[in-house]
Parts: structure tokens; C-alpha cells; sequence
């Protein structure tokens, strides 16, 4: 391959080397229509030809073009491209004016290239830092939301700092990372979830995208297709988010700035269930001290349910200001003889009933404070710029706080011999603090999951949650008080992040420059999670100290040719090489059994074991060619090849070569349609192929250390204990290698237009694509028999197809400044598992054993939920147990949602005029299904106002289930004597309709699952920008303030309306996980069990330069 680049290199320079006859220089200065200000960074070429420049720190530029003349073209990002005749004059101005929508942008892409966006085969979406940053959302990632075609991205729930899924144009490997690759300042940026324990399941941790500051970036532009990110080798197969900080951009400011960002929001819970009021804790209208179940007596005395004699006997005295009951204290059943007294000073005094709203008095008002302050400055040889900021956001509840500090800076120059010298530095410091937010019904620690089904008469925050002795208390001693878990079980992550870049380029000749960049990118993370004593998972304590560091190395020469073939045919050819390693140590430790309350080091723990860790690098380079053809400005044709050799595949398969073609016409230059309907027009086609190679250390089984003694480690060795004699004992790992392996490979078709109608006003880009991505490499179960759990292959096929539509509108455009702009943004994605392997027909993505989770089935959509459902009858009716009223379950699981949505739409609304501006954005997500645990417990445990039908009744009206009488042993419908099914006439309490075996908690988990279907406000900002008129006597040259909020509103539309529940969670958490136990894969979507809802903010901005 080396040769191949080599010699095509070579062919490319000797071809070039025409050197043109009379050649003159034209010379000018481009200013903006709007102020007359100098323009910076313009691009002006020939039109037809390679030949271009860009203007300097005062917008000025010379150029070389024949004695003939001919045409200048001049753009710029934002700017109304225009075309001039050079005739016979040697000096050209010109004056450019705004126009948002045009084919002529300027957009990065591949390996830091800049081109024309008319010239791209391939759909790209850039945002400016003005639609990333003051939006009261400190998550670049999440600031994306609903503005971009293709990308779908999802919360893991609203803890400050918390995770986020994003995908674009849907998942394609099965089992591994379906993350886009992040480059930052032409730097690959990892954003990888580490997770450390199963309980926490990445939910109260951080993509480490988090960790780039929205008030740091310059643009964000998002590559979707192969085609468009072939060049970026392996780990773009699933698109790539190209940043680019101020501190990285090219400098183009003379003289110097300062800016000021500072804005504050305050962040509220966004909606919680309608909680009922009207029934105790207890089971059928059973008043039961220390139930789950809310289907107790009624609080109104005057119920019959108190004639009952157990209810009439817990009744210590009558309230007579309030009529209420004196029943024993939540706490009582602590002092009985087999009980040390946790609070002997209640004793067995009773509490007043009352109804209390326990998960609202919970959680808190939180906020985000951010200040930026950032310096920029320059002259015609040098620029730089440097920055410091700080983010504090406060969550909804107590003890979640995330800071994220950030100092950057770069700069840029050239030497008066020419040589080109850049880079950036950026250090950032991000410190994590959150209680444990999700884990298993069954026991995992969680602040929220019992919270949200306390029953409304126990008033869990007026009530002690740890004794004298910090031992915790609850009304269920078997179960985890909210608040002692959020006082004393802090899960902590403290990142410190560098990454930057230095580059050096110089142009040999007119037509060839070489660059060369180096970057960085790293940071070590000291994650510590702590579980108090006496909670019910650990019930000595125990603390685990995860201690991560990752590095990576990268560097990228490029040597890029521009010539002109013809006066016609124009050719820009890029060979290059791109080396990059990277290294991850990590290590765990567990210790059990805390000594002192409130010390959290393994040092106070009684036993410290290993918990896990690795240690492991990984190395690549490749060879690249990238050649681009123009053909009288309007014919684009790009050719792209990449040769990839890495340290994770066998020896003999670490080559292999993928490549893409993608071509742009735009139709109507070559046609000379020039219209008021139709103003410009563009056709654009492309296909890539790219390979995934697998992570590192699969090609073979491994040996890692083990220190085992005693019986039970084979009874060849059973006095034998670990250490010996100074030596650690090794193992085997349980994975089966693979010496055969082979890169995944995804190959994409796309194809679109982008069309810009009536005067500029109307915009429409459309995509249709088409990927499959197959040889998924993925570890599969195999037989204990043979030695090992599972056996790594290559097996499988997902293919992704899809449309995507971004509308550009401009209803109103005033001559007095008015604008109204609407952008819609429109993404709809099909994805189907299409093979696995002979005999495999599913693949356990994540979930919990034999309950609810999530697999991959032939034939299907990615990532199923799969659980239990009802038995029916043949012509598919509800079958009952005669003896009961209730469900009959089915023995056979079933797949019972699809989590993958039908479109998302996004709308956003921006009008401005006389300096005042006004964003708004709403967006839409139509279908994908959730099992929802929370509707499961909430309604099963009777906590919501949907389970207290309407009318004088209330609760005891009884129901019947609609459906035909069944046989539990055969699970099949009885017959009449005709032969008919029989329908069933069984009565059931609403307490069992719910909670046994029906619709609720221990029903078939069918009956939890619902079309997540979600209107939303997303984002509004209202801005104003005080006019330079008012300015000028002060030392300021621009203010701004606006106000800003972010989730305002939204709709469930198919959830129960008494739920409030916001679908846009996720409790397994992000993609691109590595952790270091079970449940920790990303790749699993559509799961709620309970984890802290997502959040409201309002904010104010204010933000200044001078």
C-alpha cells in the first residue's frame, strides 16, 4: 500500500507541473455590506480552477490567475457567495452580504480538510457555537438535541452530570460500540462511560463528552455517512462529531478581545405522578403498618373499612381537631424483644394519620452556575486565544453536584519563511458526586426506586433516617431510606482531562503543502463508590476505589496537491499516513466491612480485595489517499482510500483496505437555471466502505492473575493458598480467542439533492441511505464442557435504511430588520438484525436473568425488549383462571416492545429583529416502545390517582378481566359444550386487578409496556443585543442578555396521564460502555426502573466583550 500512495503521489506532482504563460496577479479587499468591517478568512478562487487563496487579517488577498482573465469567486461561511468578473483590472473589492442559506459554505471535514459544501457527495450538518452554547444545558452533547437529521439522542435521566446514548442513522453492531467518533481540534476525543459496580449501571456516570465546555466551541459539525468519515479509519464507521474549539481555530482577529460569558439556571424536577390521597398503606382495605402495597384502609374515618375489626384495633385514638387516627409509629415495630430499639425515644407512641407527598418533599431545587471569560487577539503575523471557565451544577438531588473546570489555549503564526506553526492545549477538570440512582428491584441501592412508591401516610423526610449510632432506619428495615443513601453512600468520579494538538505546515510550491499534526488526548479518572453500613445490599459496608488512565497518541501527515488539469478540470490530491496508540490502565479494589462511619478509604475497611481491571494497548497506522476533482465549479467527483494495520487483529489479517466515492452536480450551474422558484440545486451521491477492527486482546485466550487458597481450587492444590512463595497464581480467562478474526465492515449507499427555492427562502436537504454492516464481532455462549463461557466470532448482519430531511424556511423577511426562520429537522431510521448464525437465532444484549430484557432476534429491529406475557386463546383473547378471575400466564416469553422510534422530528422557530432574538424548538419523537417500572410498581403498589376509579366508590367497585376462561394447566381456553370459549364472569378487587398477577407489579411484564410516543418544548431563548450606537462611548463592543430554558413542557401520549412520566430515559444506560462487572452495555434501550426523573431549567445569560 505504501508503494501504491507513493507512486500515485508522484504521478499526481509530475503531472502538475504545467506551469501557466503570463500568468498576472489580482489583488483586493472584501468587506462585510453590514458595518464595513474588514473580512478575514474569505475564500477566493478561480472559478473553474483549483486556484484559490483566502483573505489576511484585514481582508485583503492576491491571487495568480491568466492573462485572459476570467472569474472570482468569493465565500465565505454565512455569507452571500459572489462572482466577479476580472477582465483587465488588477485590484478587485468586494463587499459581501448575509445569506443563511447557500451551497457555497465552507464545512470541515474528513482529517481537518475544508471544502465548499456544494462540493460534498455526502449529507453534513454544522452548528455555530451560538445554537451550542447559552441554552442553559451545560452537556455539549445534549445541546444537540432535535437539531440535527440522522441523530437520535437519549438521556440516562436527569442527574447532574448524568450520561447520554447517541447514535447516528441508527445502531449497526450488535455488541459493540455504536458511538460516533469524536474529534476535537483534529484530535480523536474518547467518549467512552466507564462504569465501575452492576448496582449503578453507568446511570450516575459520565459520557467524558461532558467534559468539552459548550462556551469553548467554536462549531460542531457532524459527519453521518461512510462516505463522509471513510477517512478517519476504524472507529468511524459510526459517523463522526468534528469539534472545533476557539482555541482551535485558525486566528483572524487583529488586535485583541475579551469575552465574558456568566449565566445561572435553576433546575426543578420536571414532573412526578399525581399521587393519591385517598388510601392508606396496606391490602384490601387493610390498614398493614410497613406495607409496599397503598390499597389500605381510606383516610376518611367514616369508611367502612374501620368497622373491620383489624383495622378498628389499630386505632389508638381519635384526633379530635382533625378526625384523623392515632395508629402506631412507622417505626414502632423496631422495639420488640428480638430488635435492639433504634429509637427507643418513640417507643410504641403512635403518629397522627396523614397523607404526605414523600418523592415531592424529596427532591430539591437545584441549579447550573457557569462563567466563561475568554482572550482572543492578533496582527498580521501571529493570533492566539486562551480561556477559563467554571460550571457548577447543582442537582435535583441532595449531594449530586457535578464542576467541570476548564483552562484552554492555542494559537497560531507564520514565519516569515513561510512555515505555518498551530496548536492548542486544554486542561479540564470534571469532579462527579452523586448518590446511587438506579439498580434492581431486588435489592440494589437506589435513592429513587423505593422513594417512588412510599406510601402517601408515611412521611419518610419528617422521619429520622439513622439512629444515635448512624445505623439507618426505614419503616421496612429490609429496604433503603432515600435520605441515608443520599447522605452516606457518595459515588464519586474526580477526571482530570489534557488533550491538544501542534502542527506545522509549509507550502513547498504554490500547488503543494505539507502538514503534519501531532495531538494528545488523555485524562485519569479515580472513581470511588461507597456503600454506608446497614444498608440492605452490603450490610457491613463497602467501599470499591476504581482508579482509571487512558492516553492516546495521534498523528496525521498530509501532503495535499492543487492544480489545475485544465482550464476546466480542477484536482486537490491528499496522501497521507495517520499513526495512533493507545493505552488503558485500570484498577479495582474492594473493601468490606467499614470501621469508621463517614471514612471513605479502603484503609477503614476490614478486607480489601481486587475488583476487577485491565491493562491493555492498542496500536494502528494507515495510509491514505484522499482526490477530489472539480469540473467547471459544478461537477464534483471525491475519491477516498484508507489501508489500516492494527495491533488488535491476528498477524496475518492486520492490513485490510476500505475505501468510498462520492460525487456532487450541481445542476443548476451546469444548466444555467437561474430563476425566482428555483435558485440553486444540487444532486450528490455516495458509497463508502469502512472497518471496525475489535478490541484488543480477542485474537487469543489470556492468562490474568488469581490468588485463590483453600478447598474448592481443585483438589490437586487444596492446601495450597495464593500467593506462593511470592508468586501469584494465574488463570485462564473464560473467553474463548479467536486467531481468524476479522474486521467488522459497514458499507453505505446514500443519495440526495439539496434544493434552495424562492428567493433563497425556502431550503430542503434530503437523504436516503442505505447501510449493512456485517462479520459483527461478537462473543457467543458456548458449552461449559469445553473450558469456557463464551467464544468469540464473526457472525451477523444489521443493515440500517433511512430518510432524512432538513427544511429551511423564511416565511417573513422585512425591510425593517423583521426575520422569521423556521428549521426542521425530520430523521426516520429502519434497522433489522438480518442474520446471526446457523443455530442462533437471539443474542442477550442486557436486562435482569429470566425478567425483562433486551436481545437481538432475527429478522427483527435492533435491540428487542423481551418478558412475560398473558396466555391468550387462538383468536388471541386473554385467558383467566376460573378459581381466581386472574391472568394465566404464559410459560413462553415473547419479544413485547420494539424501543426503536418510528421518526423524530424537530422544529425550531427563530425570530429577530432590531437586535432582539427569539429561539424556540420543539421536537417529537413518534413510537419505540418502554418497559416501564415505574408504571409497573406505581400502579401495581396502587400509589397514583389512576388506581382510584372515579365516583363515591372509589376502590371498591370491582372489575372483571375482558377475556375468555382458561385452563392453567394446559394454558389453553375450556369449551362450552358447542365448542365455544366461555367468557369470563370472575369479579376482582381493583387491589388485585393491579398488584396480582394482573396489569400491575407480578403480572406479565407485557402489560408495562407503552408506546413512548413524546411531544416536548425543548428549548427557548429570548435575547436582546444592546446597539452599537449605545455602545460606542463605552469599553464595550458587544452585550448581550437572554433568557433560556430547557424542557420546558412535554407529552407522553400514550402513558397513563396520572404517570407524568418523561420517556427520554434510559436505566442500563449509555452506549460505548466499559465496566467492569454485568449490566453494563449501552446498547440496550428502552428499560425504566425508576431512575431520577429529568429535570426543567430557566437561566439567564449575560454575556459581553470589550
Amino acid at each position: 500500500m505504501r508503494k501504491i500512495l507513493l507512486i500515485t503521489f508522484l504521478f499526481t506532482a509530475t503531472a502538475l507541473t504545467h506551469v501557466w504563460a503570463q500568468d498576472r496577479t489580482v489583488s483586493g479587499k472584501v468587506v462585510s455590506a453590514e458595518d464595513g468591517t474588514e473580512l478575514p478568512g474569505v475564500n477566493v478562487v478561480l472559478k473553474g480552477t483549483a486556484t484559490g487563496t483566502v483573505t489576511d487579517i484585514d481582508g485583503n488577498y492576491k491571487i495568480t490567475v491568466p492573462s485572459s482573465g476570467g472569474t472570482l469567486v468569493f465565500s465565505f461561511i454565512g455569507l452571500l457567495s459572489q462572482e466577479t468578473e476580472i477582465g483587465s483590472r488588477s485590484v478587485i473589492d468586494a463587499t459581501m452580504e448575509s445569506d443563511v442559506k447557500q451551497l457555497s459554505e465552507v464545512v470541515v471535514t474528513a482529517v481537518g480538510i475544508e471544502r465548499e459544501k456544494k462540493a460534498l457527495g455526502y449529507a453534513v450538518t454544522e452548528l455555530k457555537s451560538d445554537q451550542i452554547a447559552q441554552k442553559s444545558e451545560p452537556d455539549a452533547l445534549r445541546a444537540l438535541q432535535g437539531k440535527i437529521p440522522g441523530v437520535n439522542i437519549i438521556g440516562a435521566g436527569g442527574a447532574a452530570g448524568q450520561g447520554s446514548n447517541i447514535t447516528i442513522r441508527g445502531a449497526s453492531s450488535l455488541l459493540g460500540n455504536n458511538q460516533p467518533l469524536w474529534v476535537v481540534d483534529g484530535v480523536p476525543f474518547d467518549n467512552t462511560t466507564y462504569a465501575t459496580g452492576s448496582f449503578t449501571s453507568q446511570t450516575t456516570t459520565s459520557n467524558r463528552s461532558f467534559d468539552l465546555d459548550p462556551n469553548t466551541i467554536e462549531s460542531m459539525t457532524v459527519l453521518k455517512g461512510a462516505a463522509a468519515a471513510a477517512l478517519y479509519g476504524s472507529r468511524a464507521a459510526n459517523g463522526v462529531i468534528v469539534v472545533t474549539t476557539k482555541a482551535g481555530k485558525k486566528g483572524t482577529r487583529k488586535g485583541m478581545e475579551i469575552s465574558v460569558n456568566t449565566s445561572y439556571s435553576t433546575e426543578k424536577v420536571s414532573n412526578l405522578p399525581d399521587y393519591q390521597t385517598q388510601y392508606t398503606q396496606g391490602n384490601n382495605f387493610l390498614y398493614v403498618d410497613g406495607n409496599f402495597g397503598t390499597w389500605g384502609a381510606p383516610f376518611d374515618l367514616n369508611s367502612p373499612a374501620w368497622q373491620v375489626k383489624e383495622n378498628a384495633d389499630l386505632i389508638k385514638s381519635i384526633d379530635p381537631a382533625t378526625g384523623r387516627p392515632w395508629v402506631a409509629h412507622p417505626y414502632d415495630r423496631y422495639n420488640n424483644p428480638n430488635n435492639t430499639p433504634y429509637f427507643p425515644e418513640f417507643g410504641s407512641d403512635s403518629v397522627l394519620l396523614g397523607a404526605y407527598n414523600t418523592p415531592k418533599d424529596f427532591f430539591q431545587t437545584g441549579g447550573v452556575l457557569e462563567t466563561a471569560v475568554n482572550i482572543s487577539g492578533g496582527n498580521d503575523k501571529a493570533n492566539f486565544v486562551a480561556g477559563l471557565s467554571r460550571m457548577n451544577n447543582q442537582g435535583i438531588v441532595i449531594n449530586n453536584e457535578v464542576t467541570r473546570t476548564s483552562m484552554n489555549f492555542g494559537g497560531n503564526t507564520t514565519l516569515d519563511n513561510g512555515i505555518f506553526i498551530g496548536g492548542s492545549m486544554t486542561y479540564v477538570n470534571t469532579d462527579l458526586t452523586s448518590p446511587p440512582s438506579t439498580g434492581l428491584f431486588s435489592g440494589g441501592p437506589s435513592v429513587t426506586q423505593r422513594l417512588l412508591f412510599t406510601p402517601p401516610n408515611v412521611n419518610v423526610k419528617g422521619l429520622p433516617y439513622q439512629d444515635a449510632n448512624g445505623n439507618q432506619a426505614f419503616y421496612r428495615p429490609d429496604n433503603d431510606n432515600p435520605y441515608f443513601l443520599a447522605y452516606h453512600a457518595p459515588h464519586t468520579s474526580d477526571v482530570d482531562r489534557y488533550f491538544g494538538n501542534f502542527n506545522i505546515g509549509y507550502d513547498v510550491f504554490e500547488w503543494l503543502n505539507v502538514t503534519y499534526k501531532v495531538g494528545f488526548n488523555g485524562f485519569t479518572d479515580r472513581k470511588l463508590e461507597v456503600l454506608p453500613r446497614t444498608n440492605t445490599a452490603f450490610p457491613t459496608g463497602r467501599i470499591i476505589k476504581d482508579d482509571l488512565r487512558r492516553m492516546e497518541l495521534d498523528g496525521n501527515l498530509l501532503i495535499t496537491v492543487s492544480r489545475d488539469l485544465s482550464e476546466n478540470i480542477g484536482l486537490k490530491a491528499i496522501v497521507g499516513h495517520n499513526a495512533n496508540l493507545r493505552t488503558v490502565d485500570r484498577q479495582a479494589f474492594q473493601g468490606v466491612g467499614i470501621i469508621v462511619d463517614g471514612i471513605n478509604d479502603l484503609d477503614n475497611t476490614q478486607s480489601v480485595t481486587p475488583f476487577g481491571g485491565n491493562k491493555s494497548e492498542r496500536a494502528y497506522q494507515a495510509f491514505l489517499a484522499d482526490l477530489s476533482f472539480s469540473y467547471k465549479d459544478y461537477l464534483f467527483l471525491n475519491l477516498t482510500g484508507r489501508n489500516d494495520l492494527t495491533s488488535a487483529l491476528p498477524k496475518d489479517k492486520r492490513s485490510y483496505f476500505y475505501g468510498g466515492a462520492s460525487s456532487s452536480f450541481i445542476f443548476t450551474d451546469a444548466l444555467n437555471i437561474s430563476n425566482d422558484i428555483l435558485n440553486s440545486g444540487k444532486i450528490r451521491v455516495g458509497v463508502a466502505k469502512v472497518g471496525s477492527d475489535p478490541s484488543p486482546y480477542l485474537t487469543q485466550s489470556v492468562l490474568f492473575n488469581t490468588n485463590p487458597s483453600g478447598p474448592g481450587f481443585g483438589n490437586n492444590i487444596a492446601f495450597v493458598d495464593f500467593p506462593f512463595i511470592g508468586t501469584n497464581g494465574q488463570t485462564v480467562s473464560g473467553g474463548l480467542g479467536n486467531g481468524l478474526l476479522t474486521p467488522e465492515f459497514t458499507t453505505e449507499y446514500e443519495i440526495g439533492t439539496d434544493l434552495r427555492l424562492f428567493k433563497n427562502k425556502v431550503g430542503i436537504d434530503f437523504t436516503y441511505y442505505n447501510r449493512n454492516t456485517t462479520d459483527q464481532i461478537v462473543a457467543i455462549t458456548v458449552p461449559s464442557t469445553s473450558g469456557f463461557n463464551s467464544a468469540v466470532s464473526n457472525i451477523g448482519k444489521v443493515s440500517n435504511k433511512g430518510i432524512e430531511v432538513g427544511l429551511d424556511l423564511t416565511p417573513v423577511s422585512l425591510a425593517n430588520g423583521f426575520n422569521w426562520n423556521i428549521f426542521a429537522s425530520f430523521t426516520r431510521n429502519r434497522n433489522v438484525v438480518e442474520e446471526l448464525t446457523e443455530g442462533l437465532d437471539e443474542v442477550f444484549i442486557n436486562g435482569f436473568g429470566n425478567s425483562v430484557r433486551v436481545v437481538h432476534a432475527v429478522g427483527l429491529p435492533y435491540g428487542q425488549i423481551k418478558g412475560s406475557v398473558a396466555a391468550r386463546s387462538e383468536d388471541g383473547q386473554l385467558l383467566v383462571d376460573p378459581a381466581t378471575g386472574k391472568l394465566i400466564q404464559s410459560s413462553e416469553e415473547q419479544i413485547i416492545g420494539d424501543p426503536n422510534p418510528n421518526y423524530i422530528l424537530g422544529v425550531t422557530n427563530s425570530f429577530s429583529f432590531k437586535g432582539i432574538t427569539l429561539n424556540v424548538l420543539f421536537d417529537y419523537r413518534d413510537g419505540g416502545d418502554m418497559w416501564s417500572g415505574t408504571y409497573n410498581q406505581v400502579y401495581g403498589r396502587g400509589l397514583t390517582t389512576g388506581t382510584v376509579p372515579e365516583g363515591p366508590r372509589g376502590r371498591e367497585v370491582t372489575v372483571v378481566i375482558p377475556g375468555v376462561v382458561g385452563d392453567p394447566s394446559t394454558q389453553s381456553a375450556k369449551l362450552d359444550d358447542n365448542g365455544n370459549t366461555i367468557p369470563n364472569t370472575t369479579s376482582l378487587t381493583v387491589n388485585d386487578w393491579y398488584f396480582i398477577n394482573t396489569f400491575g407489579s407480578s403480572g406479565p411484564e407485557e402489560f408495562s409496556v407503552f408506546d413512548a410516543s413524546t411531544i416536548r418544548l425543548r428549548e427557548i431563548s429570548l435575547g436582546y443585543s444592546l446597539p452599537k450606537t449605545l455602545l460606542n462611548k463605552t469599553p464595550f463592543g458587544s452585550a448581550n442578555i437572554s433568557l433560556s430554558g430547557r424542557n420546558l413542557w412535554f407529552k407522553a401520549l400514550n402513558f397513563p396521564d396520572d404517570l407524568n412520566f418523561d420517556p427520554e430515559t434510559n436505566s442500563l444506560g449509555t452506549g460505548n460502555v466499559e465496566g467492569l462487572s454485568a449490566f453494563q452495555s449501552g446498547n440496550a434501550q428502552g428499560i425504566d426502573l425508576g431512575i431520577i426523573p429529568t429535570t426543567r431549567r430557566y437561566g439567564v445569560n449575560l454575556r459581553f466583550t470589550f
